[in-house]
């Protein structure tokens, strides 16, 4: 009897949690958004957090959409503050994350929040130097298009130099000159 009463004070087995959150992302990556709202309502260990979080992360229009309707888009949906629009100047696929940004930001994301490093989407974007994301950041946020005014293309580095040897006036007449022995 005692067991169970411990077991049920430890909360859910990690494995069952696992299993659940894959459940999840399957549902939203299949576009089974139905299935996947419902796992997230009947799970309070994954709820519309994770959703939104999963279908940012991988660029499900409908289902962040679905989310977005149950989970305020500027609350973190992670325990470091990462908010939906962080994630997805980080992570969503790169020929989504225009449409996901901009829909994010059209449902009043705030590109400049910070998350508990301090940094915001602003940054998270400016690191990821992808031009057309950058350009649907600067597009929906007024804040953005102040602080991302410079081009964000990758740096090109400059092809290395030949190195030439410099030599000392008066040197080279051999190791032992100018040596005492």
């Amino acid at each position: 009897a005692w067991a169970s009463v411990i077991a049920a004070c430890a909360g859910p087995d990690p494995h069952w949690v696992s299993d659940q959150r894959e459940e999840l992302r399957r549902a939203i990556v299949e576009g089974r958004i139905d299935d996947a709202e419902r796992l997230a309502d009947r799970y309070p260990v994954l709820g519309p957090g994770l959703g939104l979080d999963l279908a940012v992360r991988h660029g499900e229009i409908a289902a962040i959409r679905r989310f977005l309707a149950s989970h305020p888009v500027n609350e973190p949906i992670d325990a470091n503050g990462t908010t939906a629009l962080m994630r997805a100047a980080t992570d969503t696929p790169a020929e989504r994350g225009p449409e996901v940004i901009a829909i994010l930001l059209e449902a009043g994301a705030d590109a400049e929040q910070p998350d508990l490093s301090g940094r915001s989407a602003i940054d998270y974007v400016r690191d990821r130097r992808d031009d057309a994301m950058v350009s649907a950041m600067r597009r929906g946020s007024a804040a953005a298009a102040a602080a991302l005014l410079e081009p964000v293309a990758p740096v090109r580095w400059l092809p290395m130099l030949e190195a030439t040897p410099v030599r000392a006036p008066g040197a080279g007449a051999g190791r032992a000159e100018g040596r005492a022995e």
